[in-house]
């Protein structure tokens, strides 16, 4: 082969990339690597670690930090339910599961695993017992479960589940978070100019100060369900700095807050809106649905506050009650105590049967059962949950 044939076709195979690889860990230790720590060590960029089934403990598999590499690391089955990170923290003894921590962009990805018992580590506080998210990084979780992940619950300690923390944006999708707990973001905190979205994810029984479910900036939340969640303000999200920016075709039931905002509860920051689309807000045990303190503008449009014991469509929204397709009415859930938040047949929240002409669904779930005899009137309106009550006394 000429000389310049040769130079040429090595030039060609410098520049190639390399393709991905894809190496497997177990939990006994015997596959490609001995730990998930050890399989990122050895991975370059677009790799994948897979997972096999069975729960992973001890070190190599906790405490993990992606070394600046945009790997992704999923079960092999996609099944969050087969492969268990159980970091085995506790006060005494914090471990969290993962950190993103270097710019690492969306193809960094967390996929399929279920995160337990984490604690979180921090200098003089505590941060994020099962995921930690940093500096201007920018992950994919996917289809994961984070439950009974913890930070202690006294002020400034942050994120029971996930911190996510400077210049970053975080997306969640298909997501589970449950019976995690922290002091601002009882299961997830999002600080310091960072945004997140979360899609299609569930937040059941968190416990926080501030934010049972979420506290913090800019998030935005679509076709998620909150339910079950607690906090001295904001049982399911508080938000501040720059606001809580949007909750679409999302379902809050069941929250509660002593103090104020037995949902949501937003304060004053940079101006941007609180906007809620589609969305039910209902059942809140404490605390109005919907708390707005200060001049926090409020933009609300075919959703339903219903049943929220401290008040639903109250000040300064209060005049929004029959306008922009929104309305106060029981949603009609199929099984609510069974985590099924899908309408019966009769539900206003349907498509079509607004009672304000919006062809759209409001709510996370479509038609799931027949019809329960629940939906009654349409509140024409504003008044308390107390109030409606009276009614029937």
């Amino acid at each position: 082969m000429p000389t310049t044939l040769v130079a040429a076709a090595c030039l060609l195979l410098w520049v190639l990339p390399a393709a991905a690889v894809t190496y497997t860990v177990n939990p006994e230790g015997t596959g490609d690597f001995p730990s998930i720590y050890h399989a990122i060590n050895g991975a370059e960029n677009g790799d994948v670690i897979e997972l096999v089934p069975g729960t992973y403990t001890g070190g190599g598999n906790r405490d993990i930090t992606f070394l600046g590499k945009t790997v992704t690391v999923r079960s092999q089955t996609g099944n969050p339910a087969d492969c268990i990170i159980d970091c085995q923290g506790s006060s005494g003894e914090p471990h969290r599961g993962f950190t993103i921590e270097s710019g690492q962009g969306p193809n960094a990805v967390i996929e399929g695993l279920t995160i337990i018992n984490g604690y979180g580590p921090g200098t003089p506080y505590s941060k994020a017992g099962a995921l930690f998210i940093q500096n201007s990084s920018s992950p994919t979780i996917r289809n994961c479960v984070f439950e009974n992940n913890h930070v202690t619950m006294a002020w400034n300690h942050i994120g029971g589940a996930v911190y996510v923390d400077s210049y970053c944006d975080g997306l969640f999708e298909n997501c589970v978070f449950r019976d995690n707990s922290g002091y601002f973001g009882g299961a997830v905190a999002v600080n310091h100019s960072s945004r997140c979205e979360f899609y299609d994810c569930s937040f059941y029984d968190n416990t926080g100060g501030r934010g049972g479910g979420v506290w913090g900036n800019c998030t935005a939340k679509i076709r998620c369900v909150f339910a079950g969640n607690t906090a001295i303000q904001g049982g399911a999200v508080w938000g501040n700095g720059y606001n809580v920016d949007l909750s679409e075709n999302c379902t809050y039931w069941n929250n509660s807050a002593s103090e104020a905002g037995g949902a949501i509860y937003a304060q004053p920051g940079y101006g941007d809106p609180v906007r809620l689309i589609d969305t039910i807000v209902a059942g809140c045990t404490a605390g109005a649905g919907l708390a707005v303190f200060g001049e926090v503008p409020v933009e609300i449009s075919c959703s339903d506050l219903y049943g929220n014991e401290g008040g639903d469509w109250i000040a300064p929204y209060a005049e929004q009650v029959d306008v922009a397709g929104n309305f106060s009415a029981d949603p009609c859930f199929c099984d609510p105590d069974g985590e099924d938040f899908h309408l019966c047949a009769d539900s206003w929240c349907l498509p079509g049967h607004h009672p304000w002409g919006c062809d759209q669904l409001t709510g996370t779930f479509g038609q799931g059962c027949g019809e329960c005899s629940c939906a009654g009137e349409v509140a024409l309106e504003a008044t308390s949950w107390g109030g409606l009550k009276s009614l029937y006394r």
